[in-house]
């Protein structure tokens, strides 16, 4: 540079150049753009790739040396501006907790410049979006594509036989102890006290009557999650064996959360979000009924919800529970002859009476269920009609990641509830391997 200018060696031309287009060097048409013109002297001390560097000051022709140039180039200051940084690339990924990629998600970048990108996850979780200006970006994802799994089925159960009659449920029953009507009619002090035997060996002598309910529950349902299912089962249906009970909406409403966990595939992801629906209720936030459900399994949450069809989950449900009262008649039947045979005519009457409050249960059931699952469906239909925003990822904003990281990973929404995985009767962890009531599901003795 020479004062701000630029600097040329010895012999350097310029294509063009503005001179006197006579030749006379008397200034005749002075200005014209005419031909090249050409340094002609330099800096004897001063050189650049072996020639001397020309100052502004420096001689040079002008229009193929026909115009003489005595004050060197006048060209003005050369002005530097400051570099302007580029775009870049940032690297989306997005997961659930166990690390497995959402499919397909929809995402929207919008960048410091204020330009919004849009495009989808593949089935790696992963999409690149480039031409981001440098700077904070917020970003927010869309839902899995695919069609929404649980993450672990309901379990088959290893004991389900349906063919099983009234005297094989009486006999499983007993396991091998002395027949326990006849062990303890006798120390009856009213029907409402009477002992019932052991229902699988290694549950306590003094169990409820309730267990004649419960081992005919685990004979006849084809899934089943937890011995506390069970429990639970033939806790409701020994509450409905009142008129009283019966009354009462609530009771069926229970007795249908319990079934809807017995259903095939989806039962206990569906029992979950009832779980949540029936505590909130229609305060219950759609963002939370959704982050629930991913928890529990993979896809579409919210398509899932939609699509159920109550209708026909009042039916599988009502098949489950006849497929146990049924046979509970049978039994208490069976039970009632038993004991009119050894004259215990107490006995006898008592079981005919549990038989025919179980008919009862039993004739009420579809319609009771089909209420029951109609208030279920107009539950998530106020939940999931909100206009409020969800969010299927768990994005952080203002926490300075920029474009000039170059990738942003991120997380599915999702709220596991802990509670749910506490059994009721070991108050263990339902899905370790050590918990001890999956271990008497699955080990009746023979």
């Amino acid at each position: 540079m020479d004062g701000g200018n630029s600097v040329a060696i010895k012999g350097s031309t310029f294509s063009k150049s503005t001179g006197d287009a006579g030749g006379d060097k008397k200034g005749v048409a002075s200005g014209t753009i005419e031909a090249e013109a050409k340094f002609i002297s330099a800096s004897p001390t001063v050189k650049f790739e072996g020639k001397g560097v020309c100052r502004l000051s420096d001689q040079m022709t002008m229009n193929k040396a026909n115009t003489m140039c005595l004050g060197g180039a006048q060209n003005p200051s050369v002005s530097v501006t400051e570099d302007q940084e580029g775009t870049y690339t940032v690297d989306l990924y997005l997961s659930y907790s166990d690390g497995e990629p959402v499919q397909g998600a929809t995402y929207t970048l919008k960048d410091q410049s204020g330009a919004v990108f849009e495009g989808t996850l593949d089935n790696n979780g992963k999409a690149s979006v480039g031409g981001v200006a440098p700077g904070e970006f917020a970003i927010e994802y869309g839902e899995d594509s695919r069609d929404f799994m649980p993450n672990v089925p309901t379990k088959t159960n290893p004991n389900f036989n349906p063919s099983a009659n009234a005297q094989l449920i009486i006999e499983e029953t007993k396991k091998g102890e002395v027949g326990f009507w006849e062990n303890a009619w006798t120390r009856m002090s009213g029907a409402a006290s009477w002992i019932w035997g052991v229902i699988l060996g290694d549950f306590n002598d003094d169990a409820s009557v309730e267990q004649i309910i419960a081992n005919t529950a685990l004979t006849m349902i084809p899934v089943v999650d937890q011995a506390a299912d069970v429990r639970d089962l033939s806790a409701n249906i020994m509450t409905l064996l009142t008129e009283e009970e019966r009354d009462k909406p609530e009771n069926w409403l229970a007795l249908s959360l319990t079934l809807v966990g017995c259903v095939p595939t989806f039962g206990s992801a569906v029992k979950g979000t009832c779980k949540v629906a029936l505590k909130g209720g229609k305060g219950t936030s759609k963002d939370t009924l959704l982050a629930v459900l991913r928890g529990m399994g993979k896809g579409d949450p919210e398509k899932f919800l939609r699509t159920l069809d109550w209708v026909d989950y009042a039916k599988q449900t009502s098949q489950i529970v006849s497929d146990v009262l049924k046979p509970c008649i049978e039994v208490a039947t069976e039970l009632a002859s038993y004991a009119n045979r050894m004259g215990a005519d107490e006995l006898g009457a008592y079981f005919l009476k549990l038989a025919d409050e179980v008919k009862i249960i039993d004739k009420m059931v579809p319609d009771k269920l089909k209420e029951a699952m109609g208030e279920f469906d107009d539950l998530f239909a106020r939940i999931l009609g909100k206009g409020e925003k969800t969010y299927p990822a768990k994005v952080k904003h203002n926490t300075g990641e920029s474009a000039q990281s170059g990738k942003n990973s991120a997380k599915a929404n999702e709220d596991k509830n802990k509670a749910d995985y506490v059994c009721k009767l070991c108050g263990k962890n339902k899905k370790s391997k050590l918990h001890p009531c999956k271990a008497r599901l699955g080990s009746r003795k023979k």
